[in-house]
């Protein structure tokens, strides 16, 4: 289970109730299901809408700006996208009070389901999957999401590695104290083999989902056939690597996903994508450091954990 499945809300029932009471006047607190804290706290409304409420923690007086943001991308790119994508329909115009709702796209997250697919399911989602990230990642849309956010052309590969660089040392200062000898070993091995490639830092950036995992993305319970993608707060421009992090469901879906995908597929596109897929539990380890959050730290060490069983050095 992903840490944001098992992250309890940190906005109330009662709360939630007296911000959309004026959508619905009559709204009992049995209709109102919580379903998981990450970025947003989000919740299931009359088993027909989804609303979301920023972390307070993270975003504070932000998360209107995180709203309208989010709002207007996927305004952006939703005649670009074949697969459905949140279509707002309520907006909060109260910088004090921050949510956003949506019809809720019908079926279960993937990740909730995998286990029960087959092969002859698992190669049929990751034809539907490789065409959105095709869409997702082409240059019409990067042209266009430049166009409306021009400091997003400020990212570049030298950049890229300036930040991976910073955040090494990062790790360095504050994740090491946390680990054994083993496991410095294994982060210092995977940090080094990614920046001392220069070819690491020549790709194509793309506007990018930015978390996209098998949360994200929904399916018929029953078919399996891909109903939607969700939560895009994360979406920008990037390396497009950063969208293919799905080695825990194994290398015949991850071959069937790229072998499906009609973007550029660098040399080097693989090495960055296992990078990625390393480094998650250091993100965090480190956003619970800063934020005090005990146990968002336990999770990234148990992701280390579990991901040095995935490729050991």
């Amino acid at each position: 289970m992903f840490y944001e499945e098992d992250n309890p809300p940190d906005i109330s029932i009662s709360e939630v109730m007296r911000s959309i009471e004026i959508l619905f006047p009559n709204i009992k607190e049995q209709e109102i299901k919580f379903h998981y804290h990450g970025s947003y706290n989000v919740f299931e409304i009359k088993g027909e809408y989804i609303f979301r409420f920023p972390d307070k923690s993270f975003f504070g007086e932000r998360g209107f700006e995180l709203i309208q943001r989010e709002v207007q991308l996927l305004d952006l790119i939703r005649n670009k996208i074949s697969l459905q994508i949140p279509k707002p329909i309520y907006l909060s115009t109260d910088p004090n009070n921050p949510f956003v709702g949506y019809e809720k796209i019908h079926g279960i997250s993937l990740s909730r389901c995998f286990d029960r697919t087959t092969k002859a399911d698992q190669k049929s989602i990751a034809i539907q999957l490789g065409g959105f990230l095709s869409e997702l990642h082409s240059s019409k849309i990067y042209q266009k999401f430049c166009t409306t956010w021009k400091s997003e052309l400020e990212f570049n590969p030298s950049r890229y590695q300036s930040y991976w660089q910073d955040y090494f040392q990062s790790v360095q200062d504050k994740v090491y104290p946390l680990l054994n000898s083993r496991q410095k070993k294994w982060v210092t091995k995977i940090f080094q083999a990614f920046l001392e490639e220069k070819k690491n830092f020549e790709f194509i950036p793309r506007v990018i989902h930015g978390d996209f995992d098998t949360s994200n993305v929904i399916v018929d319970p029953t078919s399996f056939k891909v109903t939607g993608i969700i939560d895009f707060e994360e979406t920008g421009v990037y390396d497009p690597a950063g969208d293919f992090i799905f080695f825990d469901e194994g290398e015949f879906f991850l071959n069937h996903l790229l072998a499906n995908y009609n973007g550029i597929k660098d040399c080097q596109l693989k090495d960055r994508m296992k990078f990625l897929y390393c480094r998650a539990g250091l993100i965090y380890v480190l956003t619970g450091l800063d934020y005090n959050i005990p146990k968002m730290v336990e999770y990234g060490l148990y992701l280390i954990r579990e991901r040095m069983k995935r490729f050991p050095e």
